[in-house]
């Protein structure tokens, strides 16, 4: 499923941060290094995905996808900052 930046948002934008493994639970801290997953709120059973391989400027493919296996993001501290890059989010993936 494809996957915009709006401005506005709704409630298909909205994630949950659940945790990777199980050794969290529900309502626990998150902790930097954590590997989460990011579950849409209103379609339970897709997950925020980030392409493996990148464009020719870095960037990665973000969409939506109901294979939880494979995808987790890890929490960092910040991401770099890239100047006069486009208007796009910025993350990092480990």
């Amino acid at each position: 499923m494809k996957v915009i930046l709006d401005t506005h948002g709704n409630e298909g934008s909205w994630f949950m941060v659940t945790p990777r493994y199980k050794i969290r639970g529900e309502g626990d801290d998150v902790r930097m290094g954590d590997q989460i997953v990011l579950v849409s709120k209103k379609f339970n059973n897709l997950v925020l995905h980030s392409s493996v391989r990148k464009f020719e400027d870095s960037r990665r493919e973000v969409n939506a996808s109901n294979d939880s296996s494979r995808v987790s993001w890890r929490v960092m501290s910040y991401a770099p900052f890239i100047p006069d890059s486009e208007p796009f989010l910025k993350v990092n993936i480990y």
